[in-house]
C-alpha cells in the first residue's frame, strides 16, 4: 500500500467564495472534468465504496472496533481535558477544545464526563469478569458517548490508501474512514486525505464523497495540534510513514492528542532487532515502551484487510516516565529511498 493520504469535506456550492481558503490551508478540490466514461466508472467505484461501508458497518469487526475506538477517544480527552472540563461545565462555551457548545447542552461537558467515565467501567469489567452483556444497554450507551464525542473537534487523517479503483482492500479501508467520519460526524477541515498515487477519477470520488485532497505530499511529517484529538488511519502503511508521524509530533503535549490506528507495533518491535530498529524507525523504537496498544481481532470476513491493525496511543502518565532528554533529540528522519515503503517528495 501506497503511504501519505488526507481529507477535508468540500461542497461544490460556493467553490469561488472559498478559493482563497483553500489555498490558505493548502487543500485543493478536485473538479468534475471528466469524461463520459470515467462517470460512468465513478460511478460504479463509488457503489462498491457503499457495498464495502455497508459490510463492514453490519460487521462483529466494526462493533467491537467502534467500542475500543470510542473509549480510547474518551480517554485520551478525559484525561487531556480534565481541567478545561471542570471549568466549561458552569456556562455553554466555545473554545479551541471543545468547539460550539450551546447552553442548553448544559448538562454538556459534566455529561460528557459521565457518560465517558460510565463507559470505560462498563467495557473494563466487561473485558476483566466476563460478565454477561446486555447488548441494548451497551449499545444505548455506545450511541450517547458518540453523540457527546461528536461535540468535540476530532480531526482525522487517513494515509496509504492506495489505488481504491481497483483494489477490493484499498476499498474496504476507504469505506472504514468513511464509516468514521460519518459516524462522530466530521465535516469540514476536520477530515484529511491524499495519496500520489491517485487518478483523476480517484480524486474525484474522493470529492464526491465529501472530501478533499491535501495539495502536497506531506510523507505524514503533519504536526498536529496539542488542544485537538486526531486519528490517524493508517493500516498496511510502510514504516517510514509512523516514523516520520511521531518525529512531527515529538513532544508529549502532540502525542498525548494523537491515536493511531494501524499496524502494530508490538509486531513491529517483534520482527526487528532493536540496532535495526534504531536505525530504521528511531522514533517508534524510542515511543515503544510509552505506547499502549491494543490489537483488534482479525474477524472480518476477509482477513487480509485489516490484519496486523492495533489501536495506538501515548497517555500523558506514561510519557512522564521517559527520560527526560528524550525529547532533545529530534533530527529528521533519514532513509535509504531503496529500502523504504513510501513514496517521497522530489
Amino acid at each position: 500500500m501506497t503511504d501519505d493520504f488526507q481529507l477535508v469535506v468540500r461542497p461544490k456550492r460556493r467553490q469561488k467564495f472559498r478559493k482563497a481558503k483553500q489555498f490558505k490551508d493548502g487543500i485543493i478540490s478536485f473538479g468534475s472534468s471528466l469524461t463520459p466514461e470515467s462517470q460512468e466508472s465513478k460511478q460504479s467505484i463509488l457503489q462498491k465504496l457503499q457495498k464495502c461501508r455497508n459490510e463492514i458497518e453490519l460487521s462483529d469487526f466494526y462493533t467491537k472496533f467502534q467500542e475500543i475506538l470510542v473509549k480510547k477517544i474518551s480517554e485520551c480527552f478525559l484525561s487531556c481535558h480534565y481541567e478545561e472540563l471542570m471549568t466549561a461545565t458552569d456556562c455553554g462555551v466555545s473554545n479551541e477544545t471543545f468547539g460550539e457548545i450551546s447552553p442548553e447542552h448544559n448538562t454538556s461537558l459534566e455529561e460528557t464526563f459521565k457518560h465517558l467515565l460510565s463507559l470505560q467501567d462498563d467495557t473494563s469489567s466487561l473485558g476483566h469478569q466476563g460478565l454477561p452483556k446486555d447488548e441494548s444497554s451497551s449499545q444505548l450507551k455506545m450511541e450517547e458517548c458518540i453523540t457527546q464525542l461528536a461535540q468535540l473537534k476530532l480531526e482525522l487523517v487517513a494515509y496509504g490508501v492506495g489505488h481504491f479503483a481497483e483494489c477490493k482492500i484499498a476499498q474496504y479501508q476507504l469505506a472504514l474512514m468513511m464509516a468514521i467520519c460519518d459516524q462522530f460526524k466530521l465535516s469540514l477541515y476536520q477530515c484529511y486525505t491524499y495519496d500520489p498515487v491517485w487518478s483523476d477519477i480517484e480524486k474525484s470520488v474522493i470529492h464526491s464523497i465529501g472530501v478533499s485532497l491535501v495539495s502536497k505530499n506531506e510523507e505524514g511529517k503533519r504536526s498536529c495540534l496539542s488542544n485537538k484529538l486526531t486519528l490517524f488511519l493508517m493500516p498496511h502503511c510502510g514504516t517510514a510513514l509512523y516514523n516520520n508521524l511521531l518525529w512531527a509530533n515529538w513532544n508529549p503535549s502532540q502525542l498525548r492528542n494523537l491515536i493511531i490506528i494501524g499496524n502494530s507495533f508490538q509486531n513491529l518491535v517483534d520482527r526487528h532487532s532493536d540496532k535495526d530498529l534504531q536505525e530504521k524507525a528511531a522514533y517508534i523504537y524510542k515511543i515503544y515502551p510509552a505506547t499502549e496498544e491494543i490489537a483488534l481481532s482479525n474477524t472480518f470476513v476477509y482477513s487480509d484487510i485489516f490484519n496486523d491493525t492495533s489501536i495506538h496511543c501515548f497517555p500523558m502518565k506514561n510519557l512522564k516516565k521517559l527520560p527526560e532528554d528524550l525529547w532533545l533529540d529530534r533530527s529528521e528522519p533519514n532513509y535509504n529511498l531503496s529500502d523504504i515503503e513510501i513514496i517521497v517528495n522530489k
